[in-house]
């Protein structure tokens, strides 16, 4: 029918409201927690709620880090990223990436 079964990882590129400096290291850190996660899920989750694909979607404030989230992305093997495509989003004139109810 064209309908996919999703699993979705959500995380932020942040590190709160006055630091603005990112390095690819520490994206490349996020991106393979995020993605180990998501395996740990992938291998624990209910036959009848098994997804087809998973998304990894990054949140950011900065066009330079969401560069960096994404050089981070093609520098990691394929076994890393397993079946996973990543979504980038930069967030801009709104602080819902710096909610307190909005966690890691």
């Amino acid at each position: 029918s064209g309908d996919i079964d999703l699993g979705v990882s959500v995380t932020r590129a942040y590190k709160g409201p006055v630091i603005d400096t990112y390095s690819q290291a520490e994206a490349v850190d996020l991106l393979t927690d995020k993605l180990a996660g998501l395996a740990e899920a992938r291998v624990n989750v209910n036959a009848s709620d098994m997804w087809s694909a998973s998304m990894l979607h990054v949140w950011t404030l900065h066009d330079d880090w969401a560069a960096l989230v994404a050089s981070a992305w093609e520098s990691l093997s394929p076994e890393v990223k397993g079946q996973a495509h990543l979504v980038i989003t930069v967030e801009q004139g709104s602080a819902e990436i710096v909610t307190d109810g909005c966690d890691d």
